[in-house]
């Protein structure tokens, strides 16, 4: 049963260590076993009392109930090696130290402490054998002291037992591919020490096979150990050997070499994400990836990654989970005798390891069900299934186990496997009784359902251990006690749908349809978690097993009560947003205005008014004197006239609840989540609030950080709720998104991405920063900001007005999403086509009715003159892409007895100039670009033009699909050359280097030669008015695209002029 608090943990602790040691105790005795502080303050209460006996007591209960960190077991053997080599040395101290080494390096592969381990054995081995006794220059730098042989203690440590030790310490230290190497150079410099001692041939070889090992083995150094091999060979071997040694010891390095080449960047990847557990598990499946994984690399992964991340349930699981995997099997027919024996043994050693990780993981976590679950499986798969009843009892007995419904029900279910599949095996086999068993797992069911309901007020709202239960019993015959189970279910959890949908599946199987009806009609009228599904499976019953009148009743009970679900739905949302409104902070008397000096000098542009509303929320003013935001920063903009008139009419407000996809209402983030948490974890948590749409992870100083994107508004509310939930004994903070984002504008135009950020730091941890595209609008200046917390958002209102330049005030607001309207600029450049050639007594109308079966459309602005007639050309705007495209198909199609042009908006290019350069506009593009090339995963256009905005005016920049190219067009080709004639590795992103090119120019068949490309330009027709030639004369070609007249034909070709044709030549033409 689920231990209960004792009366100690109401009690104040006493002042005085002596009495405080005593309480400490009691609370051990009275359930805090599985309290890790409490043995802690025991420990230091022993150790300032100098209670040498007790204290040891205490670091050995501690071991044995907890997988233990470095700090501690250093801290034990430095007090035992100091009571160990106390002159006289006695033997059975030391015996002691290294049996303690040995316990030490069973929690965790630890670098440091195989470090001391290694140092203790070889200082012991000095101490008993003299200092002489190693002549190693390696192994004397070990110890510093100088110290004449110990009869007594060399009896007890000879050789053979350092070697034993070291050679075990060693092993487990290179399984750390980048830490293990010190500890392996002072085994091998023990053994050098050995053969320099006393040569002889057997100590030779060892050595010999000790350094081909490891150099067969991936890891950092290893052209060091290559090179200390090549020595020892020069010293010791036969010389005329050493070119064939070399040769051999050659080939086995290359391929540890390629080995660990392979690594190398996880390995950085490591390093870079401070070794978190995202990090590890992407490493671990790379290495699982490939056919036949290296299983010993593998595991020295999973060992360094728990020892990182000792409180992740996740890692713990997946390294079980591929132990289990990984167990050898035994064929006896395809083996003979004597290899039987040797996979028995492997199959014994194997089954050992997995245990005893097993153990060290429900040690680290004891709190975790999902672990003693997977344990309670090992062990029957193991064959140990005596051992299941007394873990069972064990997990039952920590507090912490019963701190989740998730654990308890993990914990019960595995027991009831155990049992459910004994109960079948003697199903199948009909050895016993099968009601003598089938008893035990029913049982161990009701247990857990009354554990988690006396746990939780709740209880399990998914009712798991119930759905397990009733279909127990109805397999064993028992139907009656099956919905015995599902009533008391409907009865604890009236509220979840799940239930009442069981219960009447239920009884709909054993053909009790009034039974199951009234179950459904009851369940309709509960405020239910998902009412949708149990009126979906209220259908489905009717249509299998109703009536037409039922049926047509059943559908007339739901039509009503959804209408009352989305009524109260509507209403608690209203109310959510009320209240959240209702605690921003209200303004003061004026906007808070703070002196900040700003990083560099920049220059002075316009400055956008302070709102006279508070900056909590955005309520800047737009031209028509709303509150609604400007999809652009930049008033001072001018377009030309054709634009202004055609885009006066789009700035029709689209709410916020009309948009396809709302992140600002559908967003909230959960922060001071363990650093353990995957993404699966959250899932769980908040898999009962809505469809998830998007769930990105963050590591952050204080723990991870989740920013959840629902695919319905409606989820919001219920997401909110698990706002002070504990996960993994740490409470999680769930915030709307909005209220942790913060929109800054009016900032000096020269600021880039670290500006803002360093500016904005020291009122919270930033999550992310958002820009916009530059690409169709370069008058854009702002921004957003987006904090862990809403606190430091609304604490880093405090910028507001702050003057960064002159006559500039920073503008800072809340990013309230209710009180912006949507950009209507965002894919403006694909939604929007140009329709000319109209004519004059076209309306709206009829372009709607022509436009309409594209797409939806949702504005027309038909350009027209002074008498109202329109001037030839209209814009039409389309809800989507798609429309857009759609409608280009009716281009040069015939409308109202005229030919229509229709083109996109943005390709409008009839009325731009040429280039100065008399290049042509692709051509002059191209002459004014750099190519950057290497750019890292994952690269930002706006973060990547604020790069080359140091170098120049940027037009535009161009990411190529494979994200690993960038075509950045400046204004003037000498911020080209300016670029080009930086020294490698000045321009880099994110700290990495982008080689910089001249852009290439496109390439087309047939192009003309370099010679033909200076030639003049030959004047082009300019449209009705010119007169037109006569029989015989062709009109000049118009210029190609990129300003250059195409060569005439072959055909027209000749190097005779036309002067000299006759009346011959004239009648040919008439042909």
């Amino acid at each position: 049963m689920a231990p209960s608090k004792g009366r100690k943990d109401r009690l104040a602790v006493p002042k005085q260590p002596v009495d405080e040691l005593d309480y400490q105790n009691e609370r051990l005795l009275d359930g805090a076993l599985h309290d890790l502080t409490v043995h802690e303050r025991i420990v230091q209460l022993c150790k300032q009392l100098g209670l040498a006996d007790r204290l040891e007591a205490a670091r050995k209960t501690m071991s044995d109930t907890f997988t233990l960190p470095d700090a501690f077991w250093l801290d034990w053997l430095a007090d035992r090696q100091a009571l160990a080599m106390t002159v006289p040395v006695e033997p059975e101290n030391v015996a002691l130290l290294l049996m303690l080494c040995q316990r030490a390096m069973q929690d965790y592969l630890s670098i440091p402490i195989s470090s001391v381990y290694a140092k203790t054995v070889i200082d012991i081995y000095k101490r008993a054998h003299g200092s002489q006794a190693l002549s190693s220059d390696d192994a004397d730098a070990m110890a510093e002291d100088t110290l004449p042989g110990d009869q007594a203690l060399a009896q007890h440590v000879d050789a053979d037992v350092a070697r034993s030790h070291l050679a075990a310490c060693a092993k487990s230290a290179c399984r750390h591919i980048t830490g293990g190497q010190p500890i392996w150079r002072a085994y091998v410099a023990f053994e050098e020490g050995l053969l320099s001692h006393k040569r002889s041939l057997d100590q030779t070889s060892r050595v010999a096979n000790i350094y081909l090992e490891r150099l067969a083995q991936p890891h950092a150094g290893i052209e060091d150990t290559f090179q200390a091999y090549s020595t020892f060979v020069s010293n010791f071997e036969d010389q005329g050997q050493y070119e064939d040694k070399m040769v051999a010891a050659n080939a086995i390095v290359s391929a540890a070499k390629t080995s660990y080449s392979l690594r190398e960047r996880y390995e950085s990847r490591l390093t870079q994400l401070q070794y978190t557990p995202e990090a590890y598990t992407s490493y671990i499946d790379w290495e699982l990836e490939v056919d036949a994984p290296d299983l010993a690399l593998v595991e020295g992964l999973f060992e360094r990654a728990v020892n990182d991340n000792p409180a992740s349930v996740d890692l713990w699981d997946q390294y079980l989970r591929h132990l289990t995997r990984t167990l050898p099997t035994i064929d006896l027919e395809e083996i003979d005798e004597v290899d039987t024996d040797a996979a028995i043994l492997a199959l014994a050693n194997a089954q050992q390891q997995l245990v005893a990780v097993a153990e060290r993981a429900v040690k680290a976590i004891p709190g975790a069900g999902q672990l003693w679950a997977t344990y309670l499986r090992i062990l029957e798969r193991c064959d140990q299934r005596e051992q299941v009843q007394p873990l069972f009892e064990r997990a039952t007995a920590i507090r912490a186990v019963f701190d989740t419904v998730d654990s308890l029900v993990d914990l019960f279910t595995a027991k009831t496997d155990f049992h459910r599949r004994d109960w079948e095996a003697v199903v199948v086999a009909q050895t016993k009784e099968p009601d003598e068993l089938f008893q035990e797992p029913a049982d161990i069911l009701n247990q857990g359902i009354n554990t988690i309901n006396k746990r939780s007020r709740d209880g399990d709202p998914q009712c798991r251990l119930q759905h397990y239960l009733s279909r127990l019993l109805e397999r064993f015959g028992q139907p009656d006690e099956a919905a015995a189970v599902w009533k008391r279910a409907t009865t604890k959890h009236s509220d979840v749908a799940a239930a009442h949908i069981a219960y009447a599946e239920l009884e709909a199987r054993r053909n009790n349809t009034e039974a199951a009806r009234e179950i459904y009609e009851r369940g309709a009228g509960k405020r239910l978690d998902y009412p949708e599904y149990l009126f979906s499976a209220w259908r489905s019953f009717e249509h299998q097993h109703g009536t037409i009148e039922t049926l047509e009743k059943a559908s007339r009970t739901i039509e009503q009560k959804m209408k009352g679900v989305n009524a109260r739905r509507r209403k608690e949302q209203e109310q959510l947003y009320a209240s959240y409104a209702a605690q921003a902070p209200q303004p003061a008397s004026t906007a808070v205005e703070t002196a900040v000096e700003p990083a560099q000098p920049v220059a002075s542009t316009s400055a956008v008014p302070a709102a006279s509303a508070s900056p909590m929320l955005d309520t800047r003013p737009t031209e028509n004197g709303s509150s609604k935001r400007r999809a652009e920063d930049s008033p001072e903009a001018v377009e030309e006239s054709i634009d202004e008139e055609g885009k006066r009419a789009k700035t029709a407000h689209t709410p916020a609840q009309d948009l396809k996809r709302d992140r600002e209402h559908t967003t909230v983030i959960v922060s001071g989540l363990p650093m353990s948490t995957k993404e699966p974890a959250i899932r769980r948590l908040f898999k009962d609030c809505g469809d998830i749409r998007e769930l990105q992870m963050h590591a952050k100083t204080d723990g991870a950080v989740a920013s959840i994107e629902f695919v319905a508004r409606d989820s919001i509310l219920a997401a909110l709720t698990k706002d002070k939930r504990r996960v993994e004994d740490q409470e999680i903070s769930v915030a709307l998104g909005w209220r942790s984002t913060c929109y800054v504008t009016n900032f000096p135009e020269s600021s880039e991405d670290k500006d803002i950020r360093t500016l904005f730091e020291p009122y919270g941890e930033i999550l992310a920063t958002r820009w916009p595209s530059k690409r169709f609008n370069s008058a854009r200046r702002f921004c957003y900001i987006q904090f862990v917390s809403p606190a430091s958002a609304e604490s880093a209102l405090a910028l507001h007005g702050t003057e960064l330049e002159p006559k500039r005030k920073l503008s800072v607001y809340i990013s309230d999403p209710d009180r912006k309207r949507a950009r209507t600029d965002a894919d403006t450049h694909r939604r929007e086509i140009l329709v000319s050639q109209l004519t004059p007594f076209v309306k709206e109308y009829d372009l709607r009715k022509l436009f309409t079966p594209c797409g939806v459309v949702t504005a027309i602005r038909i350009q027209t003159d002074a008498k109202g007639l329109c001037r030839g050309a209209a814009f039409v705007d389309f809800e989507d892409v798609a429309g857009a495209a759609k409608a280009l198909e009716l281009n040069n199609t015939e409308f109202k007895k005229r030919h229509i042009a229709v083109v996109l908006a943005s390709q409008r290019g009839l009325k731009e100039k040429q280039p100065e350069s008399g290049q042509g506009r692709k051509a002059d593009a191209t002459s004014r670009s750099v190519t950057a090339t290497g750019l890292p995963d994952g690269v930002l256009e706006p973060l990547l033009q604020q790069v080359f905005e140091r170098y120049g005016s940027v037009k535009s920049v161009t990411i190529a699909e494979d994200g690993k190219t960038a075509q950045v067009e400046y204004e003037s080709e000498a911020d080209v050359g300016k670029v080009l004639l930086l020294p490698p590795g000045s321009i880099t992103y994110e700290d990495v280097e982008l080689p910089i090119t001249p852009a290439a120019p496109a390439q087309k068949a047939g192009k003309p030669t370099a010679a033909v490309s200076f030639m003049p330009r030959a004047a082009a027709a300019r449209g009705r008015g010119r007169g037109r030639g006569g029989i015989g004369f062709k009109r000049s070609a118009a210029p190609t695209p990129n300003g250059d007249t195409p060569a005439p034909p072959e055909s027209m070709q000749t190097d005779q002029p036309m002067s000299g044709m006759g009346q011959d030549a004239f009648r040919a033409l008439l042909k």
